[in-house]
Formats: C-alpha cells, sequence, structure tokens
C-alpha cells in the first residue's frame, strides 16, 4: 500500500514538473485550450502575466485570481467569473474571455520554429515575431533592454483585448459541449502579428535614431 502510494505521488509530479501535454502550435480549437491550461500550473500563469509586466497586466485585466478563473474555469470566481462549466456543460462568456485573454500574453512570446505561420493554432493566432519584437524592444531602449515590451507591443495587446471582448459578446457556443470544437481561427480574425503590423504603419510611433 505504502509503495503504491508513494508510486502515485511520483507519477503526480512527474505530471506537474512536464507541463502542459500540448504546445501551442497544437492547439487549434477551444477545446484544446481548455485541456492546455488545465494542465498548466497556476504559478506558471502568473510568472507569464508578470514577464509582460504590471501595464499590459492592466491592459489585459489579467492579475489576481486570473490563473485561479482560467485554472479552474471559473469556478472559483477568482477574478470575479461567476460561472464555471464542467466536461459536458456550455461555457459561459466570462470564462470564455478570461481563457482568450490569457492566450494573449500566455502565447506572445512563443519561439518561431515550433508552429506553422497562418495555421489557426494558438501560436500562429498570438505570437509576435521573435526578430521584430527584438528590434523594437532594441530601438525604443537604444540597446539597453531586449526584454521589456515596447509601447508599439502593448499598444497591439490592446488592440487584440477589444478583438477578444467584441467576439465574445455576439459568439454562439451552441449547447453542451459543442463550444470544444469552436476553431479560435473562427473567433480570432486577426492575429497579434498583423495588428502589430498595423502598428508599424503608423510611423509616428516608431521612433529611429538617425545613424550619426
Amino acid at each position: 500500500m505504502k509503495h503504491k502510494l508513494i508510486v502515485e505521488s511520483w507519477r503526480k509530479f512527474l505530471k506537474e514538473e512536464q507541463g502542459p501535454s500540448m504546445d501551442p502550435g497544437q492547439i487549434y480549437e477551444l477545446g484544446d485550450l481548455v485541456k492546455y491550461f488545465s494542465e498548466i500550473k497556476e504559478s506558471d500563469l502568473a510568472v507569464m502575466a508578470k514577464k509582460y509586466g504590471s501595464v499590459i497586466a492592466k491592459v489585459l485585466a489579467v492579475g489576481t485570481g486570473v490563473a485561479a478563473d482560467v485554472l479552474t474555469l471559473g469556478a472559483t470566481a477568482g477574478a470575479g467569473t461567476a460561472a464555471g462549466i464542467s466536461a459536458t456543460t456550455a461555457i459561459s462568456e466570462a470564462v470564455l474571455e478570461k481563457l482568450l485573454l490569457a492566450s494573449v500574453v500566455a502565447f506572445a512570446n512563443v519561439p518561431d520554429h515550433t508552429y506553422t505561420g497562418g495555421d489557426g493554432s494558438a501560436a500562429s493566432l498570438f505570437d509576435i515575431d521573435d526578430t521584430i519584437s527584438t528590434f523594437l524592444r532594441g530601438t525604443e531602449s537604444k540597446g539597453r533592454d531586449f526584454l521589456t515590451p515596447t509601447k508599439i507591443e502593448y499598444e497591439s495587446f490592446a488592440k487584440m483585448k477589444e478583438i477578444v471582448n467584441q467576439k465574445v459578446a455576439v459568439l454562439s457556443t451552441g449547447e453542451g459541449d459543442s463550444w470544444k470544437r469552436i476553431k479560435l481561427s473562427d473567433i480570432i480574425d486577426e492575429t497579434a502579428m498583423e495588428l502589430l503590423n498595423k502598428e508599424l504603419l503608423d510611423v509616428e510611433k516608431v521612433e529611429i535614431e538617425p545613424q550619426p
């Protein structure tokens, strides 16, 4: 009996340490997204949110309690979400919105070589090109900081939040658990990179010092 408990505890430990069984490039439907967040540790999601600083956390409303809400699909109402869902019930608008906003943070920095652009995966929808983000950060900080997101990145995140809010408000999730088969690309029709590119077209937002 003691041996069985040790083995079960070890398996649980390994599962927690391994993290999600899916890569962002494999997430295509809402059901996939729920599975991903159900396997991620609350502390890891909190770290993801912190990485983008208090400004972006405020813009996306990602902060205290959101990790618990995402992990429990709102059952804990950690950040004001009133209704949770089970495997066979409909998903609430509030929970769906939190899942998608958490995705903006969780998948913003996926290594470019790990997914196929334009394939409708979570990575292709929410990731920002590594080369472009590095260039923007180096330019804005004059080469001193390549980690902190730039003003133009924050603005593209805010635009994505607007899209999520608008789409979720009119989305029909069907009955029962049919929502699980809704494709992310049917909800998000503009990617984070497309939004960033629009911001880049406004030359006044990108200040580049002339070389001596």
